[in-house]
């Protein structure tokens, strides 16, 4: 990580959609419609905001279900995704308008679909990559209270880990290897693999230091999932039981023999 922004303790979802909303406030404090209704207004605002980002998260989400996508460069990526996005919110938009200002238009259907995804596109995307440049630049969201964490930390054993409620049931099992994809999880179990909107950390510091470990900023491994450690050079990759490899950093290489040595 290059650095880190000590916002409290903020999940990924509480994040977009908290932006979203002050964004949807922000909108509608300045804008100068006085031919619509003071609560019109606001609720027009807030759902210009909230179902975009709603939007651009599950259209992410989707797409990182590709590996040509998850091969891309994070910022092409997002780029892509808040394209996906925002032309997915072009109708939505315009059928907001025309619901809550109750427009009539003298133009045909294309047209006014045509002329809304010229209006949302760049301001949706750009706001999208936005809201995502902490995580690509390097950062991480943390709560600085380190007795706090530390307390969830002993907690961790118990069965009922906030990351996995959003782990549908059919896939819920004994964990394998947590990825993160940014401000994305992906959770692998014995029964699947899955993809939330959690930050890595978050879900490491649910979890027991008995469990597994974390060999590389972007994976955590469960101890029993471990089939064999090979070095490459100043690297590493870890051979699982399911067939998968996970690599591990040169940082962590020696504390990470040592640990699966002593086991």
């Amino acid at each position: 990580m290059n650095g880190q922004i000590d916002f409290g303790e903020i999940k990924p979802t509480r994040y977009f959609f908290t932006v979203a909303f002050v964004l949807g406030v922000l909108f509608f404090l300045t804008s100068n419609d006085s031919n619509t209704a003071p609560l019109i207004g606001f609720l027009q605002w807030q759902l210009q905001t909230l179902v975009p980002i709603t939007l651009l998260i599950g259209s992410h989400m989707v797409l990182l279900k590709n590996a040509r996508f998850c091969a891309l460069n994070p910022w092409l990526a997002l780029l892509v995704s808040g394209l996906i996005g925002s032309t997915l919110f072009a109708p939505f938009s315009m059928l907001i308008e025309y619901w809550l200002e109750l427009e009539v238009s003298e133009k045909n259907l294309f047209t006014d679909l045509l002329n809304e995804w010229i209006n949302v596109v760049l301001p949706v995307t750009l706001s999208w990559l936005a809201m995502n440049s902490p995580w690509v630049l390097g950062y991480r969201i943390e709560k600085p209270d380190k007795q706090h964490r530390h307390d969830k930390a002993e907690l961790a054993s118990s069965p009922q880990l906030e990351f996995m409620s959003q782990v549908p049931e059919e896939k819920t099992g004994k964990l394998v290897f947590l990825k993160a994809e940014l401000h994305y999880l992906q959770v692998v179990t014995e029964k699947g693999s899955s993809l939330v909107l959690y930050n890595l950390s978050d879900a490491v510091s649910e979890l027991s230091a008995e469990t597994g470990l974390s060999v590389h900023r972007s994976y955590w491994v469960a101890y029993d999932a471990i089939k064999a450690l090979t070095r490459h050079g100043r690297q590493g990759v870890l051979e699982l039981q399911n067939g998968d490899t996970v690599p591990v950093s040169r940082s962590k290489l020696k504390r990470v023999g040592e640990l699966l040595t002593a086991r």
